[in-house]
């Protein structure tokens, strides 16, 4: 070896993998929906949707009705579907016993929890 260098390279492939770092945005806020009085439960009344700048599962949105609503009837009335973001109803609306509903929809992704 005297004085001279030995060398060996090697490539080196670098991974970069996804972390949670990202949270689902709705793409309104808030959103409206109109349905008829007294169709029948099932009946579709509007999709929310929501997007997450992650890949793979940290990035899959998931759908649900908070479980804390403005008005108890809401969880009663209504369902979302988890994977589509569709709301429909659950029985028949009555106009004259109330003519709006407020809810709260939560999007959440299937990722881990990740501290930064």
């Amino acid at each position: 070896y005297e004085g001279n260098e030995v060398v060996s390279p090697v490539d080196i492939n670098i991974q970069i993998k996804d972390v949670n770092d990202n949270s689902p945005e709705f793409e309104s806020n808030p959103y409206k929906g109109y349905i008829v009085e007294n169709l029948p439960g099932g009946t579709p009344v509007i999709q929310v949707k929501a997007t997450d700048l992650d890949s793979g599962s940290n990035g899959q949105v998931m759908y649900s009705l908070h479980q804390t609503q403005e008005t108890e009837e809401i969880l009663e009335l209504f369902a979302i579907n988890s994977e589509t973001g569709w709301i429909t109803t659950l029985k028949e609306l009555d106009r004259e016993k109330q003519n709006t509903y407020t809810m709260t929809v939560v999007a959440s992704d299937r990722g881990e929890k990740v501290q930064l």
